[in-house]
């Protein structure tokens, strides 16, 4: 037998490694993941078991804001014209970092479908006070309401946070507030 003939078969078996060794690598790196065809509108579509599980996990608003904040509650809806007020309790007294909280709310709120359905965004800050005798209170630090008209004109890719406040309307904000912008 000569050479030539020897080394075909020991290529061959490594050439089907390589495959093997990529094939098993494809499968840890990206998953193994199951597709359907499915027909739909007489159009043919593979859809991955896993993007169907995504949509049925799709968050709520709250969910979604809890991102941002896990204190967070959102209250409103389109059936009552579209106003949502969103509630989160804050420890910072800085108007700069009431602006900066305001800002990844709204641009968070934006992300989500249900901004679909707003006419006016309004933040609520709540904070605790200790009265004269030393009860704490849970009570309203700051409030602000935002407009959709006004949302819609922002660029949030190229937005400065500090200018939040300038965008919302009715501000309101309690006398401890430093007013650091």
């Amino acid at each position: 037998m000569d050479k030539k003939t020897e080394r075909t078969p020991s290529i061959i078996g490594g050439i089907i490694s390589i495959i093997l060794v990529i094939s098993f690598m494809k499968g840890c790196i990206f998953g193994n993941k199951e597709t359907t065809t499915e027909v739909t509108n007489n159009k043919q579509e593979t859809v991955t078991k896993e993007s169907k599980q995504e949509e049925q996990k799709e968050l709520t608003l709250e969910e979604h804001l809890k991102k941002v904040d896990s204190s967070i509650k959102v209250t409103g809806s389109k059936d009552n014209g579209g106003y949502y007020l969103v509630t989160v309790k804050y420890t910072d007294d800085s108007l700069k970092h009431i602006a900066n909280k305001c800002y990844h709310i709204l641009k968070s709120f934006k992300e989500h479908k249900e901004y679909n359905n707003v006419n006016k965004i309004g933040i609520m800050i709540m904070a605790d006070f200790n009265d004269k005798y030393g009860n704490t209170t849970e009570e309203k630090s700051f409030s602000v309401d935002f407009p959709k008209a006004e949302l819609d004109k922002v660029n949030w890719d190229n937005f400065l946070w500090e200018k939040t406040l300038e965008l919302g309307q009715e501000v309101w904000m309690h006398k401890t507030i430093k007013q650091d912008i």
